[in-house]
């Protein structure tokens, strides 16, 4: 998937924010959206890119919470 359908895609997940948004969100809920776009099938570089939360922020971020 190219990085503008990454975008697109993402932007339908997270209403009401975007992407770049959930870096100043409360942990809880910032890793709750981080694991509904690992879900859907996002790559953590993608994720990276797409939110700008650091590759290990994103990967210590559990799928099954």
């Amino acid at each position: 998937m190219s990085d503008i359908d990454a975008l697109e895609f993402a932007q339908a997940l997270l209403k009401p924010y975007e992407p770049h948004h959930l870096k100043d969100l409360p942990k809880a809920v910032r890793d709750n959206y981080i694991r509904t776009l690992k879900n859907e099938g996002f790559s953590i570089k993608q994720i990276v890119r797409l939110t700008g939360i650091g590759h290990c922020t994103i990967q210590k971020v559990k799928l099954d919470q």
